[in-house]
């Protein structure tokens, strides 16, 4: 965690093993989140970006909603934010934001493949 950064963590949300949480700014995870085994969620990617009409911060918060279920070796990316009851299917790795609740994403990059969805 960089100086400053702010991780939440809901109540009733578990870790696995071997996951890692990267954060400079902001990560708010929701209650009740199940993160698989070698996930990274991560609110940097460390360097900025600019050309001649626009530049983008290096740090951008990151929200998981109450409940999400990331599945095993799912990587999250700055500035995303997953609605409430979504399921990240394994290896997916999300680089937009999932404002719908209670669907499944899975891919790279990871997209809406099923609504309706819901888990315990």
């Amino acid at each position: 965690m960089g100086e400053g950064a702010i991780v939440e963590v809901g109540n009733g949300t578990y870790f696995s093993p071997f996951t890692r949480v990267i954060a400079t700014g902001r990560v708010s995870i929701g209650a009740r989140c199940a993160i698989g085994w070698s996930t990274e969620i991560l609110d940097t990617n460390f360097h900025s970006l600019s050309d001649e009409s626009s530049s983008t911060a290096d740090s951008t918060s990151v929200t998981l909603g109450d409940p999400v279920w990331l599945g095993s070796h799912v990587k999250v990316l700055r500035g995303v934010s997953i609605a409430d009851g979504c399921i990240v299917a394994a290896g997916s790795v999300v680089t937009r934001s999932a404002p719908e609740p209670n669907c499944l994403l899975a891919g790279v990059p990871a997209r809406i493949v099923r609504r309706g969805v819901e888990w315990s």
